[in-house]
């Protein structure tokens, strides 16, 4: 079997016009810029390399340093909180917050609530599995399939339930 060269098509010649060329260095004047975690010991230093590069870890990093700005000044900070935040875990973070003054009003949907009634209750949340049997499985039709709640009486996706031997209905 013979090796063959293979050659490329020529790359077309394009002419553009100066206002092509002015938009051109216009939107190209900013490299995205590759970065190595390891060389960023600390979040602060991360957060701050990342806002030179794009999608959302460009607007992760945008939004540290807006928001390390508005600490200092004379703002109002509001936290829109929905979906399983403390269901996912994050509910400390969000007591840490209030705590220590880094926002001001918090705007939360009924479900943060409920969950948070559970947690103070001592009740805990649990990740659902995709491979659980029958009678777990009808959490996925709820709002949120990350957790299922089990304590002395039985909760099904956040919702109490009559402990059956039969799978419950949400």
């Amino acid at each position: 079997m013979s090796e063959r060269c293979v050659i490329p098509p020529p790359i077309p010649m394009v002419k553009f016009t100066k206002a092509q060329l002015e938009r051109r260095e216009e939107l190209l004047h900013e490299p995205v810029r590759q970065f190595k975690i390891s060389e960023h010991p600390g979040a602060v230093s991360l957060l701050e390399t990342m806002r030179a590069g794009s999608f959302q870890g460009r607007q992760l990093g945008e939004a540290a340093v807006l928001y390390e700005r508005m600490t200092y000044e004379e703002l109002g900070i509001i936290w829109s909180l929905a979906g399983s935040l403390f269901s996912a875990g994050m509910r400390q973070v969000v007591i840490d917050g209030i705590r220590n003054g880094l926002v001001d009003i918090l705007v939360c949907t009924g479900a943060l609530f409920e969950q948070d009634m559970l947690e103070a209750l001592g009740h805990h949340h649990y990740h659902c599995q995709p491979t659980q049997d029958k009678m777990t499985q009808n959490c996925k039709n709820c709002s949120s399939t990350e957790y299922m709640i089990t304590y002395s009486t039985s909760w099904h996706c956040g919702r109490l339930t009559t402990p059956t031997a039969q799978s419950p209905t949400v």
